[in-house]
């Protein structure tokens, strides 16, 4: 794999296959098409659970015209036929604040944005999760990891506290995930 100089977007996509499909699939389709691993840099399965794929420093292989300078995003999922599921959301909200946090305030763009593809789909929500990353910039100034992890606490969806705080410390983007969420459901 060869080493991208620079990162100036976030390119999603989806699998254009089952939601049930996982990271390992993925991987193995890409291998057999001759790919030293998957293209993807990262990928959503479809209970929310973050993967990563390709090493960020690699050039990908997801977006023709977008490999040598975008990070790529797969949701699991066909979105021409169902939409993803809202954890799925939640968490690319939560990845992408990461990203940004780590590459500065790079757009994020659909596949179809920069190859003639459908990807991601049409019942792919674009507009929604522009508006969730804007949401999530005023979240983050206002509420903490422990004032979101009591929220999630109050609702019955975390019990223990003190572990997700210190998983939240390891993984970071797993605060924002924390955070999205508490919002979400507040």
């Amino acid at each position: 794999m060869e080493n991208r100089t620079v990162t100036n977007k976030i390119v999603v996509h989806h699998s254009a296959s089952p939601a049930n499909t996982t990271m390992e699939q993925v991987d193995q389709w890409h291998r057999n098409q001759g790919f030293s691993m998957i293209g993807y840099h990262y990928f959503i399965e479809a209970d929310g659970e973050v993967r990563t794929g390709r090493p960020d420093w690699a050039i990908g292989a997801h977006a023709l015209s977008a490999n040598k300078d975008g990070l790529g995003v797969c949701l699991a999922g066909n979105f021409e036929e169902a939409p993803p599921t809202a954890i799925q959301i939640i968490s690319l909200v939560g990845l992408i604040a990461e990203l940004r946090r780590l590459y500065g305030n790079i757009p994020v763009v659909r596949h179809c944005d920069v190859d003639a593809t459908a990807c991601p789909g049409a019942l792919f929500p674009y507009e929604l999760v522009l508006e969730r990353l804007e949401d999530n910039k005023e979240v983050a100034k206002e509420m903490n990891i422990d004032e979101a992890l009591e929220i999630l606490k109050e609702k019955g969806i975390v019990s223990a506290v003190e572990y997700w705080k210190m998983a939240a410390q390891v993984v970071q983007y797993l605060s924002n995930f924390i955070v999205a969420v508490a919002n979400y459901v507040k």
